[in-house]
């Protein structure tokens, strides 16, 4: 294994514990009242970045690629800034756990489970996807 793929793992080792500790550490949120927050993933419409990256219609000049993906990833900001702006204007209310840009599109929200459809309402949203935390355990899976 070169340097590269090492270090290529060791960064997506290190954004899933990441994720796993954000989504674990929000998984459930008594809100006042009564009213129990749980994380979701809003996906938008856009493609991300590294979609397009793969895509046959973007092979070409390295220098090309990296100002299209430039673009392209500031379209999908955009998009992403229009989404919260509309959630803020709206009575959906949702806190905000992270955004994706370059693999995934879209906003992780800590949201009321009844509000999950008033989400898909939304301008630009694909999709709205729950978010679990696993925890992988090796205790069960290696006989010692």
């Amino acid at each position: 294994m070169n340097s590269r793929t090492r270090a290529t793992l060791l960064f997506l080792l290190a954004m899933r514990v990441t994720l796993v500790a954000a989504v674990g550490a929000a998984q459930t949120e008594q809100q006042g009242e009564g009213r129990v927050l749980a994380p979701v993933f809003v996906e938008l419409r856009s493609p991300p970045v590294a979609e397009l990256w793969h895509s046959p219609e973007w092979k070409g000049e390295p220098e090309a690629r990296n100002q299209a993906a430039q673009a392209h990833l500031a379209h999908v900001e955009t998009e992403q800034g229009r989404f919260l702006h509309t959630l803020g204007k709206s009575t959906i209310e949702g806190r905000v756990l992270f955004q994706a840009q370059r693999v995934l599109n879209g906003v992780a929200l800590l949201a009321s489970p009844s509000e999950h459809e008033a989400l898909l309402l939304l301008p630009d949203v694909k999709s709205v996807t729950p978010l679990t935390a696993y925890e992988p355990t090796a205790f069960t899976s290696v006989d010692f």
